[in-house]
Order: C-alpha cells, then sequence, then structure tokens
C-alpha cells in the first residue's frame, strides 16, 4: 500500500497513481462488513483514509473523479469519515469530511450533508451557516439544520 502518489493531470486535477489499494480496501471492507467484521472493517478504512492524506499532505490538491482510484479514495475518505461519526468521533469525522471537501470541491458524495449535521453535533455554529450554502434550501435536511 505504500506505493501510491499523487500527480498532476493539469494545472487543476491530479490523480493517484498506484492508488489500486483503495479500491482494494473498498472491496475488502465491504466483504467484512457482509462477515458480521464490522469493527475491522471501520479500522481498514480509517487506515486508507489516514495513508491518502499522508500521500496528499498539505498541498493544494483537488482529485479527478473521473479516474476509479481517485475516486475510490474519496468514497473511502466519506466511508471513514461516517465510521467515525457513527462511533462518536465526531472531530475525526468532520476533520475527515473537511478533507474530502478539499480534495473533491464539487463534492460528488454530498458530504456537505452529513457534515453540516456533524457542526451541530459539536456546537459550530459558523461553519454550519458556511455549510448551508452548499446545501438546497428545497432539501429536507436543510429544514432539518435550521430546526
Amino acid at each position: 500500500m505504500r506505493n501510491a502518489r499523487v500527480v498532476p493531470i493539469s494545472s487543476e486535477l491530479w490523480q493517484i497513481q498506484n492508488g489500486e489499494c483503495f479500491v482494494d480496501i473498498l472491496r475488502r471492507s465491504e466483504r467484512m462488513e457482509q462477515n458480521g467484521t464490522w469493527a475491522e472493517a471501520c479500522e481498514l478504512r480509517f487506515e486508507g483514509a489516514q495513508y491518502l492524506l499522508e500521500i496528499v499532505g498539505e498541498d493544494d490538491v483537488r482529485l479527478d473523479w473521473n479516474d476509479k482510484e481517485s475516486r475510490a479514495a474519496m468514497e473511502l475518505l466519506y466511508r471513514s469519515a461516517a465510521d467515525n461519526l457513527l462511533v462518536g468521533e465526531i472531530e475525526m469525522a468532520v476533520a475527515l469530511w473537511e478533507s474530502l471537501l478539499d480534495l473533491d470541491e464539487e463534492d460528488h458524495l454530498e458530504a456537505v450533508v452529513p457534515l453540516a449535521f456533524a457542526y451541530v453535533e459539536i456546537e459550530d455554529y459558523e461553519c454550519l451557516e458556511n455549510a448551508l450554502f452548499d446545501i438546497s434550501p428545497k432539501s429536507p435536511e436543510y429544514h432539518l439544520l435550521m430546526l
């Protein structure tokens, strides 16, 4: 798993090179869940998310959603954030979803919605207000958040 890296493909987008490990982690974690080993699946996803953030580093990187490996890495980050939210690690979930939004500014996975709910949980109303700009006022989630 230690040979993946991000490489620029244009002035705005990057791809993960040798990132088959992210696709593999998603598949393996899904099988683990089906076999009833949810905690191990969560740990595997979290390790994959940490590895992704390690290879991205502090660079201003926008991943290419159309690249299979980059998309798998972003899905892995989303799922790891959801895992953390489910076990009560709200701050970690927030950090992972915010990292995902940095990598995917178009928010293909609509991470801003669960992120906004996490902001409510940690009572960060300034960030919630910013997140609401990216949630449709016609959506039920928007109305729940406004309550």
